[in-house]
C-alpha cells in the first residue's frame, strides 16, 4: 500500500520559490507574530533546542581549542577539561559579562582567532596569573 503525497505538498515542491517569497513577505509583515510563534515553538521542544545548543557550544569550544592549541601556553597541560581562554592583557570578565561565555568565543571566530591577545592556559595557570604570576613562570629560590 503506498500513501499518496498530500496536494499541497506537491502544490509546494512545484511553487518552491514562490512559496518562499510570500512566506518572506508575511514574516516581515508580521515581525511580533513570528517572534511569537517562534518562542511557542522554543517552549515545546525546548529538549531538542537545549541538546542543541550544547551540542553547538561542545563544537566551538574544540575549535577555539583546535585554533589556539590544545595546550597550556604555561605548563603545557594538553587535558580538553582543564584548558581555559586567557586574555592576555586582562580584561576577560568584563568582556564574558558583556557577551557571555559562548559569545566570546563566537566574536573570536568571526575575527578569525585572534592570536595577539587571547592564549589558551590551564585553569590552575589561569587563576595564578590573577592573583599575581603563575608559579611555572617563577624561579624557584636555590635551598
Amino acid at each position: 500500500m503506498q500513501i499518496e503525497t498530500p496536494s499541497w505538498k506537491r502544490y509546494y515542491e512545484s511553487h518552491k520559490s514562490e512559496c518562499n517569497a510570500r512566506a518572506k513577505m508575511w514574516a516581515s509583515a508580521h515581525p511580533n507574530k513570528v517572534r511569537e510563534i517562534a518562542k511557542r515553538h522554543r517552549t515545546k521542544y525546548a529538549e531538542r533546542y537545549k541538546r542543541a545548543d550544547t551540542e553547538r557550544n561542545r563544537r566551538l569550544r574544540a575549535e577555539l581549542l583546535e585554533a589556539y592549541g590544545a595546550v597550556c601556553a604555561c605548563c603545557q597541560e594538553q587535558r580538553t577539561v582543564f584548558l581555559t581562554l586567557n586574555h592576555k592583557n586582562g580584561g576577560g570578565t568584563q568582556h564574558r559579562r558583556r557577551v557571555g561565555e559562548i559569545g566570546v568565543y563566537r566574536e573570536l571566530k568571526r575575527l578569525g582567532w585572534p592570536r595577539d591577545q587571547y592564549e589558551i592556559l590551564c585553569m590552575n595557570c589561569n587563576w595564578a596569573r590573577r592573583y599575581g604570576a603563575c608559579p611555572h613562570e617563577q624561579q624557584e629560590e636555590p635551598k
